[in-house]
């Protein structure tokens, strides 16, 4: 078994991690929103900043930093292993979601400018939507939208009951 590269500290981490056999991981908008959900509260309880998530339907890309390389592999196997639980319940399914991740460490301004373009402009190379900041199911999309998942909610339409 190939041995996996370990995060640095020091370096922007970035993680790529595909669908089981190449699957659909991300059916529809409750399952991102799910994912989401689970991946940042992991994140905070093992302090990594994430600065960057695209999530594709196959697959998904993060971009991060953390204090302790340690923590690193136990937020993958945290969120991986609570939205495969939730995945396989909500569809009927056993088993593995998600394969071997890939990470690697982003040294320098220009390695990590690099690795940003790469994850926001995923979509765009897929040719899910014209420009980066259009997908969805990315960080990007909060630099641009305030309700980027819902339309937004005017007070003076919502009821009292």
């Amino acid at each position: 078994m190939k041995k996996r590269k370990a995060y640095r500290p020091s370096c922007l981490g970035h993680i790529y991690h595909r669908g089981h056999k190449g699957f659909i991981v991300f059916y529809n908008v409750k399952d991102c929103i799910v994912f989401f959900t689970i991946f940042m509260v992991a994140a905070e309880k093992y302090g990594i900043r994430v600065s960057g998530l695209c999530l594709m339907y196959n697959h998904y890309h993060v971009d991060f930093e953390a204090d302790n390389p340690k923590n690193v592999s136990r937020f993958i196997a945290a969120y991986c292993s609570l939205y495969s639980k939730s995945f396989n319940a909500r569809y009927g399914f056993s088993g593995k979601v998600f394969d071997e991740y890939g990470l690697s460490n982003k040294r320098g301004n220009k390695m990590r400018r690099t690795a940003y373009a790469y994850l926001y402009n995923n979509p765009v190379e897929w040719h899910l939507c014209p420009r980066a900041e259009d997908y969805r199911w990315n960080f990007l999309k909060y630099a641009v939208e305030d309700h980027p998942f819902s339309e937004k909610i005017i007070s003076r339409n919502i009821s009292v009951r």
